[in-house]
């Protein structure tokens, strides 16, 4: 499994070339490319939230699932349910962990920072593909700039 620092090539070299560019020109023309890739991070992404939400589903007697949970959008993310179904804010997953013996503790508060990294890579890389997608719009409508 990735640890929170790691992130593909692509997906890094990509967005530090959207930060940092000081000229749109060369992204303008290759956005649609740069889109598609995006979507492909997109799935990696996603890949890795299915690995880890399975790790949670084993019956430890915890009562803690990680669950992917799809939006309209098609954004995805990973939340913390009970056994029962039950979201779980920040706050009652905290409590929880506080009461299991440590090692079990460090391991769940070490999930959840990296669902927490994930679930933020997820919604950058989402939002970096849709201004692709809208800049190869407006391009191939003949929009000038």
């Amino acid at each position: 499994m990735k640890t929170p620092a790691d992130v593909s090539a692509p997906e890094s070299a990509i967005l530090t070339h959207l930060w940092m560019a000081p000229n749109g020109t060369a992204l303008l023309q290759r956005s649609g490319r740069i889109a598609m890739t995006l979507t492909e991070v997109l799935n990696e992404i996603e890949a890795e939230m299915v690995q880890i939400s399975d790790l949670t589903r084993m019956d430890n007697g915890i009562g803690l699932v990680l669950a992917i949970q799809r939006r309209a959008s098609g954004a995805v993310s990973l939340r913390w349910r009970t056994s029962r179904n039950r979201m779980l804010s920040a706050d009652t997953l905290a409590k929880r962990l506080v009461g299991l013996p440590p090692e079990v503790g460090r391991w769940y508060i070490e999930l959840d920072a990296k669902v927490r990294w994930l679930n933020a890579r997820e919604r950058l890389v989402r939002h970096a593909r849709q201004v692709m997608r809208d800049l190869s719009e407006e391009r191939n409508s003949g929009v000038v700039y």
